[in-house]
């Protein structure tokens, strides 16, 4: 089963990106049909701007403001802590885009397991750069995989390589 984000769904909770928690849920929602798996096309490579400790920051540099978060219990200050926690719980995979473009160089953390090629495979695509999501959710996933995929002259993605050497 695939679970789009569509415009129905953009419709129900508004533009993306979502705030974490919401794709926490979703995950959570996701992992009470007991899949075998769940595997996310989604990178998250900056924090969630959302969570109420990057909006305090943001009035208090932005307007010199100092906003207060009394009432609010610590383990739902940060978004990016409460998905997380749905990664690891859910035993879910996030992706990582490997390039021969510099976006970041030799600092994704991966999971992806070392794999023995034989001498045949010599042709195996090699990019020596990479970007995936911020470290506290890529360490949170058991195992990370490559969405690369390639674009066809008529617009239409037909190819993906099934190895990739970082």
């Amino acid at each position: 089963v695939l679970v789009e984000i569509d415009e129905l769904s953009l419709q129900a909770l508004g533009q993306w990106p979502w705030p974490r928690v919401l794709v926490a849920q979703l995950l959570d929602s996701i992992a009470t049909m007991h899949p075998n798996g769940i595997g996310l096309d989604i990178l998250f490579p900056e924090v969630d701007r959302n969570s109420p400790i990057h909006l305090k920051k943001f009035y208090t540099e932005f307007f010199g403001l100092s906003p207060e978060l009394s009432g609010l219990p610590d383990e739902l200050l940060d978004n990016d802590n409460i998905f997380k926690e749905s990664i690891q719980n859910t035993f879910s995979t996030l992706p990582i885009v490997l390039s021969n473009r510099t976006v970041k160089k030799n600092q994704c953390y991966s999971k992806i397991a070392n794999i023995v090629l034989s001498d045949s495979l010599k042709d195996i695509y090699q990019y020596p750069f990479s970007l995936c999501s911020i470290d506290k959710l890529q360490k949170s996933s058991m195992v990370n995989g490559f969405i690369n995929a390639y674009l066809d002259n008529d617009g239409h993605y037909r190819r993906t390589p099934l190895i990739l050497k970082k």
